[in-house]
Parts: structure tokens; sequence; C-alpha cells
């Protein structure tokens, strides 16, 4: 929420997939089940501890248990870490596992099909925001940027 002299525009909303090469997913379909996740590699990438809504494996698991009504015991994976989303998608994209990652930071992997949605489930991610002060000195074109960005695809 803004400060009372501020505005703010929520510009887009992400949501959190798991996604990997198309060469894992032999039936070119998503995954149907949790269980259908063992026998792959799950990459992780480093957030926090004191974050409670990182995107992580566990957070994703857990979620996803509810809606595919079974649970993945995560100690029978294998697993890739990585400190930079970067490296773990660099990674998903050369079939080295299966990636809890931003549909936005994946776009365009995702719009070329080097990556694929692994899973038919996803996470609520974040907001992100424009915001600036009310009666801003450029608020015409502070409004006009938001408007153009409204409208990006």
């Amino acid at each position: 929420m803004a400060p009372a002299d501020f505005v703010s525009h929520q510009l887009f909303r992400d949501t959190f997939v798991a996604v990997c090469h198309p060469d894992l997913l032999p039936s070119g379909e998503p995954l149907r089940a949790l269980s259908d996740l063992s026998g792959h590699t799950l990459i992780h990438c480093h957030w926090t501890s004191s974050n409670p809504t990182a995107p992580t494996w566990r957070r994703f698991l857990h979620a996803a248990e509810e809606h595919y009504k079974e649970t993945l015991n995560l100690k029978k994976a294998e697993h890739l870490h990585f400190q930079e989303e970067l490296h773990a998608i660099d990674a998903a994209s050369n079939g080295q596992g299966i990636v809890v990652i931003s549909d936005i930071l994946v776009a365009r992997e995702l719009a070329d099909g080097i990556l694929v949605k692994a899973l038919g489930f996803s996470l609520p991610g974040y907001g992100f925001y424009l915001t600036f002060m009310q009666d801003h000195l450029h608020e015409s074109m502070i409004e006009a940027f938001v408007s153009w960005a409204e409208q990006a695809p």
C-alpha cells in the first residue's frame, strides 16, 4: 500500500509455475500427478527463509497437494540448488530438471518452446507497481507510461 501522498499503479502480476525442457515430458503434456515428479531433478532457487511467500518447492508442493490430492516426499527427489534464478532457468532450459519460477521471467522461453509447463498448477505471485508522488512535476509523462505499460502484452 502506497503512503497517503503517493499514487500507485499495479503494472502486472506474475505466477510461479513449474517448468522444464520439453524432452523431460515424453508425452508432450504436463505431468498429471505430483507422483509423476518422482525421477525428476528438482531445481531450487535461493530465497531467504524469512520470506513466507517465496516460491520454494516446499511451498509449491504444499499448495499443490491440495490441488492434486496427493503428497510428494521431497527427500526422495534429486535436487540442484542455485543462488541466481537465471542459472536455474539455464539448467532447466538444458534439461537438467524442473524449476519453480516466475512466468514473467521465463515468458520468452515458454513462447519459444525452450521450456514448457511441467504441471498444470501454479502459485500466485507478486504484484509489480509503479508508485509516485501525487502532483508530481512529470505526472502526465508518468501516467502516459502507466497507460503504455498496462497495454503491453
